[in-house]
């Protein structure tokens, strides 16, 4: 698989839902380009519920013949496609996962989409979450810096948080 240095990478964490429809569920959009006009998009949905998943979208772009006048072609307008595909994806994940709690309501819940001002893929590496998932997002990606990221990210060592128990009289 080819690797390229100029990339954008964006985090987003999925709020507005109950916890028992998806859990902990976080957006990775990467926005590579690859040759020439050409730019890929990576859309990486981990969830927690009903299991750990990666749902993954790829997107690519040719902005050979594109006016500038009419829209630029560019890495950010790569990401925002990505995120778009990612919202198109969660509500495909919202049907799936109505039938699955029989709770067809679910499928009218609005996830909201939040910039995460750090990568959550860190903190969830360390509390032992998506382990699979953030190594098959390293497997899967053609940005250099994101491979390069993850690649930390794994080394890192897992923090085992205890809970203060009160003590007895």
């Amino acid at each position: 698989m080819a690797m390229y240095s100029e990339s954008k990478v964006r985090y987003m964490q999925v709020r507005g839902l109950p916890a028992g429809v998806f859990g902990e569920t976080y957006i990775v959009a990467v926005a590579v380009h690859t040759v020439s006009s050409h730019y890929q998009g990576e859309v990486y949905v981990i969830s927690q519920r009903a299991d750990e998943t990666l749902n993954t979208v790829k997107v690519h772009c040719n902005g050979a013949g594109v006016d500038a006048e009419l829209t630029k072609i560019d890495l950010d307008y790569v990401l925002e496609e990505g995120i778009w595909h990612a919202e198109q994806l969660l509500f495909s994940m919202l049907a799936r996962r109505a039938v699955s709690l029989s709770a067809p309501h679910v499928e009218e819940l609005e996830p909201e989409i939040k910039e995460s001002p750090s990568a959550p893929i860190v903190s969830c590496w360390l509390r032992g979450k998506f382990h699979s998932q953030i190594r098959e997002m390293a497997d899967q990606t053609e940005s250099e810096t994101f491979a390069r990221h993850l690649g930390m990210v794994m080394q890192a060592p897992i923090i085992v948080q205890q809970r203060d128990r009160a003590c007895g009289p």
